[in-house]
């Protein structure tokens, strides 16, 4: 791996010691020897150095730090996983960046479409791969679902509509249960307005980035047509449940629901594409392939001719979204320092789509998407280090 000096694999911190990073980061690379070849975690860093450190012990990670700047300070760790509340994503994916280090940024990689831009920025200045950690789009079901569009089977499309929906207390229970964790979750930063939260963050935006996926078309033409927040009733400006219409480039309708509240937590996400000769159903987007469903009805005039069900090409119940996520990461950054091309934007190789500037105009759209349901952007709460301050202070238009 001549990306990386001396063949060793890509060496990983992680900022921010939050309870998904197992699930994400961890468990993939223990549970997959190829992957392991690749990628390995080194450090850990949080503000709390004692949950660090036991953060560290429990899943056999060599070293552990009290301070982000610290870990980024560190001369053997070639990327991180920013592990962070959203409001605090872009100043120190900016900071780990002018550090040297390629960075994998939890989903949504900013708070809004100024701080994505100067991330953007930041990222192709540097030379290093800034990649967002949408996982699902890594999933081979996402690029199988590409295919049969493209190869026609159902026509032209005529709409996408994805609904994600989950009980954030029974969602809680089920991680909680996974990481053996009788402590309930206390000030949950994804119902904060001043930490980037709302459902659209977090769930939405995997709605939005799905749909542009499978659909292959430009986010930065899309446009919403109407949006409907339901408000949660500790924080006004945070969304429980949003409810979205939109029109893609290509005059497709886009529609997707995603709650906190329901009535049920229902996982996976429900994916269904209609066509002018047939529709696509897909469930499963983020789970091991056995799980996985892809259901194709061709018709003509007659009716339905055709019905069939499509299994992800996983080979192992190992190979999760997660999975492919960290392995298309190695790649990007192998074939990134084979280009030599630092300060100057390079191409992306794996799913074009999950750029920085793909991320720039998700973020205006989602953007988009609070202001038609009556609410504002997420705001900025920290500011990136100098030069990166002073970019994108004006108004941004439609990117």
């Amino acid at each position: 791996m001549s990306s990386r000096g001396g063949g060793h694999a890509l060496r990983l911190g992680i900022l921010g010691a939050a309870r998904s990073a197992p699930m994400i980061i961890v468990k993939p690379i223990k549970r997959n020897p190829d992957l392991a070849e690749k990628i390995e975690v080194v450090a850990v860093a949080s503000r709390d150095s004692t949950k660090a450190a036991e953060f560290a012990k429990e899943y056999g990670i060599p070293r552990s730090y009290g301070g982000y700047a610290e870990l980024l300070a560190d001369p053997g760790i070639d990327a991180v996983y920013i592990s962070l509340p959203n409001a605090f994503h872009c100043e120190w994916t900016v900071r780990a960046l002018q550090a040297g280090k390629h960075v994998l940024c939890g989903k949504p990689i900013s708070c809004n479409a100024r701080e994505a831009l100067v991330m953007q920025r930041a990222a192709e200045d540097s030379g290093k791969v800034c990649l967002e950690a949408f996982h699902a789009l890594r999933h081979p079901m996402c690029q199988r679902v590409r295919e049969l569009i493209q190869e026609g089977k159902i026509g032209t499309v005529k709409s996408v509509d994805v609904k994600y929906m989950v009980n954030l207390s029974q969602y809680d229970d089920r991680v909680r249960s996974k990481m053996h964790s009788p402590t309930p979750m206390v000030e949950d930063y994804r119902m904060r307005s001043d930490m980037g939260g709302g459902v659209t963050m977090d769930l939405g935006c995997y709605c939005v980035a799905i749909i542009h996926a499978v659909a292959g078309e430009d986010p930065s033409y899309t446009r919403v047509v109407n949006a409907r927040a339901v408000r949660w009733k500790a924080d006004q400006d945070i969304d429980a449940a949003m409810t979205c219409e939109m029109v893609l480039p290509s005059g497709a309708k886009a529609n997707f629901e995603c709650s906190f509240v329901s009535q049920t937590y229902s996982q996976p996400i429900h994916l269904t594409i209609e066509g002018t000769l047939g529709d696509l159903r897909v469930e499963g987007v983020f789970s091991s392939h056995k799980s996985n469903k892809i259901t194709l009805e061709q018709w003509d005039d007659a009716g339905i001719i055709s019905s069939e069900c499509v299994d992800s090409p996983h080979d192992s119940n190992t190979k999760d979204s997660f999975y492919y996520q960290l392995l298309d990461f190695c790649e990007e950054v192998d074939l990134q320092a084979q280009a030599c091309s630092p300060g100057l934007p390079w191409s992306y190789t794996k799913h074009a789509a999950n750029t920085p500037g793909g991320s720039v105009k998700n973020m205006a759209l989602l953007d988009d998407i609070y202001r038609a349901a009556g609410l504002q952007p997420r705001p900025s709460k920290s500011s990136p280090p100098p030069p990166y301050d002073r970019i994108g202070l004006i108004s941004l238009s439609k990117l």
